[in-house]
């Protein structure tokens, strides 16, 4: 395997800290001052590994989403061969997961400012849709007689759950907040079960 080059490194260690930034002063208040102080470069070091400001954004637009589908990749492949949906509501809604990763919340900070920059938009569609088809997989084969609407509504929903307590843990929810979220999702799950043409 080949090694990865300094720059590669160093473009990495800047897009992580423009992601950070981005999550703790909004997508405008990321300056590229801020970006090279929690980079620890200096500010004309940013242009060298990543060029102009519309550069920037869009490298991190791929490390972002690279990074997303990275983790849905892994939250699918992570899942037991048996109780499937159960396991991935508990890895979804675990809150450790929440403060060590904070892809969801990155994704959340570019969604706010897509309707300033178009050019985000595609993109992020294409991971969070990603990310709801791989959810509604995963219930679809725990409920094959569910129609793939009903599976989609539910995936949509927990996703919505979601992003919704992922963006609330910097507030410091407490623990009960996750659990009750993911009872949230469990009774969306159970709506399955109702055939809501007999009501």
């Amino acid at each position: 395997m080949p090694r990865s080059s300094l720059k590669e490194i160093r473009s990495k260690e800047i897009l992580a800290a423009y992601a950070d930034c981005i999550v703790r002063f909004g997508f405008n208040g990321a300056t590229q001052q801020r970006i090279a102080e929690a980079a620890g470069v200096k500010r004309t070091i940013l242009r060298h590994y990543l060029g102009n400001r519309e550069h920037m954004i869009q490298a991190l637009l791929d490390h972002v989403c690279r990074q997303f589908q990275m983790e849905t990749n892994e939250l699918i492949a992570a899942l037991p061969e048996s109780n499937r949906v159960s396991e991935l509501l508990n890895l979804l809604f675990d809150s450790q997961y929440a403060k060590e990763n904070n892809s969801a919340l990155v994704v959340q900070a570019l969604m706010n400012a897509s309707e300033q920059h178009p050019e985000i938009n595609d993109r992020l569609m294409a991971v969070i849709t990603q990310f709801i088809d791989a959810v509604a997989h995963e219930i679809q084969l725990a409920h094959p007689k569910s129609s793939e609407i009903d599976t989609f509504e539910v995936a949509l929903g927990i996703v919505g759950i979601y992003f919704t307590i992922d963006s609330l843990e910097s507030l410091g929810v407490s623990d009960d907040w996750w659990f009750a979220a993911e009872r949230s999702a469990y009774r969306l799950i159970d709506t399955l079960k109702v055939q809501w043409w007999n009501f």
